[in-house]
């Protein structure tokens, strides 16, 4: 995702915040000085090394006394890491410490070089330097505590990842340093409570690892941003966070309140006999009739993108049928007829929508006077459906007053708290599937009087927490407890809350210093607390003239602050623009919705994303669900202050779906950020040498996914084998070496467990084709090849609409076959079944071994998406085969056969049991699969072609070698007909991707894994992969002949769709276990992630 962060935005911006601390010293830095410093600042996070080298190297050239770009050159060095560059960073950095010894950034970067090259002692000297220095460097005594272990001084190791924990708790590679070196002190106890908070640590969005790798060598290892030089007179205004309120009287109850619904416009609704929406921009309201004009009773509205089309909708809970009101263009809102929306017909007093089952749809929760909530399901087909007799059988018994949504254990998925009037709160945790289990609050909040409550991480520590005020008015802190249940902090209060029903909690950034404070309603109005442990400071305090019966921070400004609003029980709005002078704010807005992209995961509104924003060293955690108490639901952007500082660092989000997205260098203002349609998973990538560089060729093991959801509880089951032909003339030798590189690009895992290359070579006239392709079902393939020696090419084609297609499926040219439309609501599937027609000049010779041979690719849906259609109603339906008679009557030959299994590649389809004069076929599905060349083959097994006079011969190349690498993400990009190309020339180290938990292969000499096939497995995670080098073929070809090359791989991939079986781990093995496999797996597979 780092590729598509604009460099305009970092040229225009003039104080770039970079990926660590602005730098200003003695040296006079101008305007353009600091400007192209910070585009390599920029260049470097985008991880174009090269780039920000000549960037910085301009500079350091024209200003060679300018200390810091030195330093920045060299880091873009030795990331460059081209042949010499570590020398050449070495020598750089030497002359920088030679001017200025005390220079901690220097000192550490040596260090690490020094490190790198196997100079322990020396790479000591300087970590110890900077930690004495700087007193609490936290990778600084993470390497130091490196170079130990690898002089095998273990206890001195374990002492200084200690005191690297102690520096900084959440990095978490210090954890499982820690671990091994307690291992060899053969300290268990130790050694189990490291790995244990190492695993803990994992979902935290604060946790960092440290590695060899730009941006996980600490922030001493990172390019700085600079500001122009600028004297020191400057003075900082300071003034209230907020002005005086605004009023706007209503005249009549309101119970709506805000959406943020296009163009940055906030919509605000009212309910009476003349029921109005109130469209706010910077000058003030614009006033309009409400659609719902003689619609009464209405308690609360919940504001969602319900059918995902881009505009936000309205959900009136109502005393009766509760109705659905869907925006079709901005501000012009109908009724929808949905199906099950309406609720149970009694008196809805409360609303949220979230996704709950991860299907990209948002669902709903409701809940009545009576104490009952109904979970309604979205089929994401226009119709809901109520399954709240899939939550656990002690709902149905609470008298419930409120809940709370959030992912309250950092499992992905969203829970619900439901809280009840008679003390007896129940945490329903979310298991996926529609399967909720009783979670654990402990007896102290389970049985805790709670008048109301707000979920929140305001301090920041990846964990949230609950805050509630009892009946006696004390305001409690709730903290989730390793080993299980929460516990309680009474918050020490300067203030008196608000009771009943006029008490309201929120959370925001009020101050501007990405500090998330609580907002509570008051005997006197509202006020906004910061709390450090059990101390509330009321930061801002305001009156209101009445009770207030709603509550909500508002986004409008996008880079000034929030706007607090309050509806009174005087039927006022009272608004409490931000006063922020002082500190930036930053805005996000994000949705699952990519007007330009084929499919979507997540939902339009957003809802239920989670949200990590850096800048410098301070992180803000928070997410996109419900951040009031208060009735109803609003949609609001989230903002985020970020001090002074001219941008964050970056945003890392986690989207419903489980995806992981960041984005770098946010100026302040308004973001509107969607979630990336890219590639999740796509089985292992091949590239092979031909002679320049390695070029990507397609993927393997597409037929091997392990845990493809196909239903609820339903798995695929894999093919654990598949044999790939090469592209012609494309395969070379190196130094008599042919090498190919297996690789993971995604969240992927792969177990490979024995690669071969075989070798053919074929007589002039004769060709080679694999009985391969993805079966459905049968004819299911057997891998094996043929030869053949004429394709017939089609006659001609035609789609189901008629029209002449056959030029496009003529050549393999990359060229497909036009499909229809894609449905977007779920990847890989279309809108409505399509055909193609191919005639032949004569009928098919039935007794000849007749072939379809096939080249193309398909748009692979994910386990989350085929869920997703399952749950509409939607079928993907594989391609199916008839053919036709002579009489002119269609015959199915085969159902949902298959098709090509993934990235661009050839299939065949043996033609069994066909009837007599053919002279047609029918290709028919409901995919994405997209087929370039079509044509019919007589094939022969190479024991009948060995007949001939010619004999086509087979040999296996030696495997001479395989080696587990860290060879970064290749750069992807989606051409005409979603057709992936990847460019291992444009690998970056790091991507937003994460690692399934468990053991994985060493780095480095893997053969004895893949050499045979016995289930010993090489695993390798994202960003990794497997080289494969094979002796090259020393026999010459005879004049006409031609070479042929096939990978036969056998293993298993898996990918972190969170529909996908046993996601989240390494485990279970796939294969059979052995004593022989189990000892392999103990020497090869011990590095755990």
């Amino acid at each position: 995702m780092f590729n598509n962060i604009k460099l305009s935005l970092l040229i225009l911006a003039t104080f770039l915040g970079g990926c660590g601390p602005n730098v200003t010293n003695q040296f006079k830095i101008n305007e353009q000085m600091a400007q192209q410093n910070n585009l390599g600042v920029g260049q470097m996070g985008q991880f174009d090394y090269a780039l920000a080298y000549t960037t910085f190297d301009e500079l350091a050239t024209k200003y060679p006394d300018w200390e810091q770009v030195k330093i920045n050159r060299i880091i873009a060095l030795l990331n460059r890491n081209l042949e010499g560059d570590t020398e050449q960073a070495l020598a750089a950095i030497e002359q920088v410490i030679k001017a200025n010894p005390q220079n901690v950034q220097a000192r550490y970067i040596r260090g690490l070089l020094k490190q790198h090259a196997g100079d322990i002692a020396s790479a000591a000297i300087d970590f110890k330097f900077v930690i004495d220095t700087q007193q609490s460097d936290a990778y600084a005594a993470y390497f130091l505590a490196q170079g130990f272990a690898q002089q095998q001084q273990y206890q001195q190791a374990l002492d200084w990842y200690q005191k690297a924990i102690n520096y900084d708790p959440y990095l978490r590679s210090v954890y499982y340093g820690a671990f091994k070196a307690s291992q060899q002190l053969r300290d268990r106890a130790k050694a189990k409570a490291y790995l244990q908070t190492f695993q803990k640590l994992k979902t935290n969005p604060r946790a960092q690892l440290a590695e060899i790798k730009y941006t996980r060598m600490g922030l001493l290892a990172e390019v700085k941003t600079v500001d122009a030089t600028r004297s020191n007179n400057e003075t900082t205004p300071k003034s209230p966070l907020f002005k005086q309120p605004s009023t706007y009287h209503i005249a009549h109850k309101s119970v709506g309140f805000a959406a943020n619904y296009q163009n940055n416009q906030t919509l605000l609704a009212t309910f009476s006999s003349e029921p109005k929406l109130l469209n706010y921009k910077s000058s003030g309201f614009n006033e309009s009739a409400a659609p719902w004009v003689k619609i009464d009773k209405i308690n609360a509205i919940a504001w969602a993108d319900v059918n995902n089309d881009g505009y936000t909708d309205a959900y009136l809970m109502r005393q009766g049928a509760n109705q659905l009101w869907l925006q079709d263009s901005v501000g012009q809102f109908t009724q929808s007829l949905f199906e099950g929306i309406e609720g149970d017909g009694s008196n809805t007093i409360n609303g949220v929508f979230f996704d709950a089952d991860h299907d990209g749809d948002l669902d709903l929760l409701v809940l009545n006077e009576q104490g009952k909530v109904s979970l309604l399901n979205n089929n994401l087909n226009g119709t809901f459906s109520n399954i709240s007799e899939k939550l656990p059988e002690q709902v149905a018994s609470l008298n419930i007053s409120n809940f709370v949504v959030q992912d309250f254990d950092n499992d992905r998925d969203t829970d619900i708290l439901l809280l009840t009037a008679n003390n007896q709160h129940l945490l329903l945790d979310n298991y996926l599937l529609w399967h909720y289990q009783i979670g654990e609050l402990g007896s102290s909040f389970a049985n805790s009087s709670i008048e109301n409550a707000i979920a929140a991480d305001i301090n920041s520590d990846g964990y949230i927490e609950l805050y509630t005020v009892n009946e006696n008015g004390q305001l409690l802190s709730w903290h989730r407890q390793a080993q299980g249940g929460y516990q309680q902090t009474q918050i020490k209060l300067p203030i008196t809350l608000a009771t009943d029903a006029n008490l309201h909690l929120a959370v925001a950034d009020v101050a501007g210093k990405g500090e998330l404070a609580l907002l509570v309603t008051t005997s006197a109005g509202w006020a906004a607390l910061t709390i450090k442990e059990d101390i509330a400071t009321v930061v801002f305090e305001a009156k209101s003239s009445a009770p207030i019966v709603n509550f909500q921070p508002l986004a409008l400004s996008a880079s000034h602050g929030p706007t607090i609003a309050a509806l009174t029980s005087q039927n006022d709005l009272v608004l409490w623009h931000s006063n922020n002078s002082i500190n930036r704010f930053v805005t996000l807005s994000v949705s699952g919705l990519e007007q330009d992209a084929d499919g979507m995961r997540s939902n339009a509104s957003g809802i239920g994303t989670k949200i990590a924003l850096r800048t410098g060293s301070r992180w803000t955690l928070t997410n996109t669900f419900k951040q009031s108490s208060s009735a109803g639901q609003s949609l609001q952007p989230v903002i985020i202050g970020i001090g002074n500082k001219s941008a964050a660092d970056f945003v890392a989000l986690e989207w419903s779906d489980g995806v992981y997205q960041t984005e770098l260098n946010l100026q302040p203002g308004i973001h509107h950020i969607t979630e990336t349609q890219r590639q999740l998973a796509s089985c292992p990538v091949l590239f092979v040498w031909n002679g320049e560089k390695f070029e990507y060729v397609s993927d393997i093991l597409g037929v091997a996914g392990i845990g493809f959801a196909i239903g609820p509880g339903q798995y695929a089951e894999p093919r654990p084998w598949e044999n790939f032909m090469l592209p012609n003339n494309l395969l070379k030798s190196k130094d008599g070496v042919y090498e190919l590189l297996l690789t993971e690009p995604m969240e992927e895992v792969m177990y490979l467990d024995n690669a071969r290359l075989e070798v053919y070579d074929l007589p002039p006239g004769w060709h080679l084709a694999l009985d391969e392709r993805m079966g459905i079902n049968a004819p299911f393939p057997t891998g094996e090849a043929f030869v053949y020696q004429d394709f017939i090419s089609p006659l001609k084609a035609f789609n189901g609409e008629y029209q002449d297609v056959t030029n496009s499926i003529l050549l393999r040219d990359n060229i497909a076959a036009p499909i229809p439309e894609a449905d977007k609501r779920f990847l890989g599937l279309t809108k409505e079944a399509h055909q193609l027609t191919v005639t032949f000049s004569e009928p098919i010779n039935e007794t000849n071994n007749p072939h379809l041979l096939i080249d193309g690719w398909v748009e692979y849906p994910y386990s989350q998406t085929s869920f997703s259609a399952w749950q509409a109603g939607e079928v993907y339906k594989p391609a199916s085969l008839e053919v036709r008679t002579p009489d002119g009557q269609w015959h199915m030959l085969y159902t949902d056969f298959g098709y090509p299994a993934g990235m661009p590649r050839q299939m065949s389809l043996p033609l069994l049991n066909l009837p007599n004069g053919v002279d047609a076929i029918r290709l028919s599905a409901r995919m994405e699969i997209f087929w370039d060349r079509i044509g019919l083959v007589y094939g022969q097994s190479l024991e009948q072609q060995s007949s001939t006079a010619n004999l086509a011969l087979k040999r296996e190349a030696p495997l001479l070698a395989a080696s587990a690498e860290d060879f970064g993400f290749a750069k992807r990009s989606t051409l005409a007909q979603k057709r992936p190309h990847y460019d291992f020339e444009q690998s970056q180290p790091i991507w937003d991707t994460r690692y399934p938990t468990g053991y994985y292969s060493q780095l480095g000499d893997v053969t004895e894994l893949v050499k045979e096939h016995d289930s010993a497995l090489a695993i390798i995670g994202p960003g990794e992969g497997i080289r494969l080098q094979f002796a090259a073929t020393q026999a010459p070809l005879k004049a006409g002949w031609q070479r042929v090359y096939v990978l036969s791989s056998k293993g298993w991939v898996k990918d972190m769709d969170m529909y996908t079986e046993d996601t989240s781990t390494v485990g279970p093995l796939p294969g059979e276990e052995t004593k022989a496999r189990n000892k392999l797996h103990s020497k090869y597979n011990t590095r755990f992630e």
